[in-house]
């Protein structure tokens, strides 16, 4: 197995260009991911039902709580 040694300049080190590519690909892969979330999200139905059957579910456990 051969190793390599692989340096990544910290961003206070990288040059105008690099630091400016850094910070690009960060924003694009964070622009992806919240694309990618907002995609997959439950619709808002799904989630109010999800909250209802778990509050009936815990108002059927503790009947002092409210409904």
């Amino acid at each position: 197995m051969t190793v390599v040694d692989v340096t990544v300049p910290s961003i206070h080190q990288a040059t105008w260009t690099q630091r400016t590519a850094i910070r690009f690909g960060s924003a694009l892969t964070e622009w992806g991911v919240r694309r990618a979330t907002l995609r997959t999200a439950p619709d808002f139905a799904d989630q109010l039902a999800a909250v209802e059957r778990t509050r009936d579910e815990a108002a059927r456990q503790l009947p002092q709580l409210p409904r």
